[in-house]
């Protein structure tokens, strides 16, 4: 069943604590040191992910009309693409 299924019956609230998944998980990435619990991790940010973006686009949805609601879809594309960017940078220079 799809997270935003599963948001719609049991409250959006609840379901953005994937940020809380997503947030802890990438701390983790910066301490791994072998391969393998890398790409472990990155299957748990994937995860994370999945929780938050279903949930975070049906909210924008329902908050915004209109130009804000473009406005905060490219807001959200545009935090999202920072995230994934600065998460090699940020592992690398705890090294």
């Amino acid at each position: 069943m799809p997270f935003a299924a599963v948001a719609g019956r049991s409250g959006r609230k609840r379901i953005l604590l994937g940020c809380t998944v997503f947030g802890v998980v990438s701390l983790m990435v910066m301490l791994t040191d072998t391969a393998g619990v890398v790409i472990a991790v990155c299957v748990l940010l994937g995860l994370g992910e999945a929780m938050i973006m279903p949930t975070a686009l049906s909210l924008i949805r329902l908050v915004f009309t209109g130009f804000s609601m473009t406005a905060a879809l490219v807001l959200l594309a545009q935090w999202r693409q920072i995230v994934h960017g600065a998460l090699p940078v940020m592992r690398a220079a705890c090294r």
